[in-house]
């Protein structure tokens, strides 16, 4: 055996050593985090060999690969298995159908528990969660008024709004408050039986209620296959005839996100290991499951563990903020040509939760100097969707406070719940503060306009204090209409069919 005191290398003091290791370990290109093989390798391809020599040298580079360079994550699927549940054979895949479901559920919970729910317990998740005060208000009223969640089946635009994160955390919330009390297993329970009303919506079993009440998974949580077996024998079979909502994501391919992929990878080194690590990079490339809006919370723990970890996520509006109607079966199967547009209040709509929740980080604890947002707005359809939000913001700013009352006054019908977003007093009070925030740097998305020359900053409007109310409908109108599908819109399509990537 070779003395290794005799060798070159371990003549050398160890700090030549380390800048030797430090210079060995660091490509330009980084690091790539493959997801199905849960491992990491360089961009280029090599490999660190002089780490496999012996123990003592390999113990001397132990996390430096992650110290000297960026570790990039990408939005990725796991491979078709041979374990299909319903037609679905990923597991984001399955995961999407069990949250869509217990989404459905809890909603349909929600709506059997109303009278157990005061004006008190009302006014404490408004206070919970500000944001969502008119929006929940209305929901809840029309619920109080008879109107089912039936119906939201055929509004599609509805359903995006109360899937929101935030929303479904109201929802989740409120039953909370009203589930220790005697009768709520008795009505709750209703949400089960598929009933009439609801049956395919929430196809749960008999007597499932309380499982699904309590499975509450993180946004960016990425399930084992044990667990969604579990889950999924919770669910009823599907009948003959019935509306089965598993079947608009049987020819869809599904993506975790960037940021739930590096959660997952996180979570699974030991902190001394996570402590090397310097520069995170993000690649969202493509409409993500399970509220990817608000999967940058997940990462807030590590960045208060290591005060040097620096983290940039790449968005954009064909990519993680598209609507979530393009990530559906009947969508991505039907003519390309048919999808080069959307609705500017889907995808406005998408943003604005996604602009709250990012607003909401630095009081959850995400230190200011850990995380970024590169939002890329450079094709003409994207700059004119960030350009309706500023407008949004400009009359949510000018609202008269005259017509404050319409929040309180609306009719709760399903026409006012499905344009809910559409209408400028349905908007966050808060939203003119966001996009200040932003054009402040405050809040930590930075804006790639590329030629586009927009400012982020709303703008009173002149003149509004004496428009009617006609006047704001038709100055917040355009929101109502088409916009094409930023980018690629063929290849956005082929991204997310089955098999094609």
């Amino acid at each position: 055996m070779i003395d290794q005191r005799k060798s070159p290398l371990f003549r050398l003091p160890r700090e030549l050593r380390d800048e030797i290791y430090a210079y060995y370990s660091h490509e330009d290109d980084g690091l790539l985090y493959d997801f199905p093989s849960r491992r990491l390798r360089f961009v280029n391809g090599r490999g660190l060999e002089l780490s496999y020599t012996c123990k003592a040298i390999a113990g001397e580079m132990r996390g430096l690969p992650l110290r000297f360079n960026t570790i990039t994550f990408t939005s990725s699927c796991d491979e078709p298995g041979d374990d299909i549940f319903r037609g679905l054979r990923s597991r984001s895949s399955r995961f999407e159908n069990l949250l869509h479901s217990a989404r459905w559920t809890k909603l349909v919970m929600l709506h059997y528990v109303a009278e157990l729910v005061t004006d008190d317990i009302l006014a404490s998740v408004v206070q919970a969660f500000p944001y969502l005060s008119s929006v929940y208000k209305s929901a809840f009223r029309a619920i109080r008024s008879g109107w089912d969640f039936y119906h939201m089946r055929h509004a599609e635009a509805m359903v995006q709004d109360v899937f929101t994160t935030s929303f479904c955390d109201a929802v989740q919330y409120t039953l909370d408050q009203v589930a220790s009390l005697p009768s709520f297993d008795t009505l709750a329970g209703k949400a089960c039986t598929l009933s009439k009303h609801y049956k395919g919506l929430c196809p749960f079993r008999e007597g499932t209620h309380r499982q699904v009440l309590n499975w509450r998974p993180s946004p960016w949580h990425i399930p084992s296959i044990r667990e969604l077996q579990v889950l999924e024998q919770l669910l009823a079979p599907v009948t003959p005839g019935q509306w089965n909502w598993t079947g608009e994501h049987v020819d869809v391919t599904l993506y975790f996100s960037a940021t739930a992929i590096c959660i997952d990878a996180l979570s699974r080194l030991h902190a001394d290991i996570r402590k090397n690590i310097r520069s995170v990079n993000l690649q969202e490339e493509a409409r993500s499951i399970s509220n990817p809006e608000a999967h940058a919370e997940g990462l807030i723990p590590f960045c208060l563990e290591n005060s040097k970890l620096h983290i940039r996520m790449h968005a954009g509006f064909s990519t993680n903020l598209a609507p979530s109607c393009w990530a559906k079966s009947e969508a991505v199967t039907r003519s390309p040509g048919f999808l080069t547009w959307c609705r500017l209040h889907d995808h406005m709509r998408v943003v604005l939760e996604w602009l709250i929740r990012l607003a909401a980080s630095p009081f959850q604890g995400m230190p200011s100097a850990s995380f970024v947002v590169e939002l890329e707005a450079r094709t003409d359809e994207a700059a004119h969707i960030w350009n309706s939000i500023i407008n949004a913001a400009a009359l949510r700013a000018s609202l008269p406070a005259a017509l404050a009352d319409y929040e309180e006054r609306n009719i709760a019908d399903r026409e006012v719940l499905t344009d809910m977003y559409c209408m400028v007093w349905r908007l966050p009070v808060q939203l003119p503060s966001i996009m200040e925030d932003i054009a402040n740097q405050i809040i930590p998305v930075r804006l790639d306009l590329g030629n586009n020359n927009i400012s982020p900053v709303p703008v009173v409007l002149k003149g509004s204090s004496t428009w009617t109310f006609i006047d704001w409908i038709q100055f917040y109108h355009p929101t109502m209409k088409n916009v094409n599908f930023p980018g690629d819109s063929e290849a956005h399509v082929r991204k997310h069919l089955e098999g094609s990537e």
